[in-house]
């Protein structure tokens, strides 16, 4: 919310964010910001003339530590399957929780094979168009 109450990503919007953790609560009350930010933050108009929902869906998100069908629910309903990286947290977190996080993604209802494979490498590739080879 600082990156856009500031200013940052109207000033510098060719910038490519990547929250972690699924952006943690910022999906979740996305519309609070929006609507709280927009009412009560003086010269917000000025710094963020899009609207914070606006800038807050230009960031992409990855999965790291945060796939439950909960929270895939909110992120999905917030942004496009196309802003969703796969992450692991690794070397951190042991690899059983990336296996077992990767299954709740794969058996996961609102995602069909084409989006897990954009989640899974796609997207990434799209993002860092450098790495294409």
């Amino acid at each position: 919310m600082n990156l856009v109450v500031s200013g940052t990503l109207e000033r510098y919007s060719n910038i490519r964010f990547v929250a972690a953790h699924a952006g943690g609560t910022v999906p979740y009350i996305a519309a609070r910001l929006s609507d709280q930010g927009e009412r009560f933050i003086p010269n917000l108009q000025e710094r963020a003339p899009q609207g914070v929902l606006s800038y807050l869906r230009r960031f992409y998100f990855g999965t790291a530590q945060a796939i439950s069908s909960y929270s895939l629910n909110a992120l999905l309903d917030f942004v496009d399957v196309s802003q969703l990286l796969f992450g692991t947290d690794l070397p951190i977190s042991p690899a059983a929780l990336i296996t077992d996080s990767d299954t709740i993604m794969r058996n996961f209802a609102g995602l069909a094979d084409n989006d897990l494979q954009r989640i899974e490498r796609g997207n990434a590739l799209e993002l860092f168009s450098r790495l294409r080879g």
